[in-house]
C-alpha cells in the first residue's frame, strides 16, 4: 500500500512535494543551516543558504 501517495516507503526527514496527479516526490533534507526556498511557480523548491541582509525582528510590549 502507498497510502495514497504513490510511494511505498518514505525516508526520515524528507520534505514531500505534490506533483498534481503524479506521485509525491520526496526532497532530500538540506544541510544544517540551509532554508527551503521557492524557485517560482514552475520549479520545485530547494534548500539554499539564506540571503544576506534579511532578518526577522520582534518587539514585545508588556503592560499597558
Amino acid at each position: 500500500g502507498s497510502g495514497g501517495t504513490g510511494v511505498a516507503t518514505l525516508a526520515d526527514h524528507y520534505v514531500l512535494l505534490g506533483s498534481g496527479t503524479g506521485t509525491v516526490t520526496p526532497i532530500t533534507p538540506g544541510t544544517s543551516g540551509l532554508v527551503l526556498t521557492s524557485n517560482g511557480t514552475s520549479a520545485d523548491p530547494s534548500f539554499q543558504a539564506a540571503s544576506a541582509g534579511h532578518s526577522l525582528g520582534m518587539a514585545m510590549v508588556v503592560g499597558g
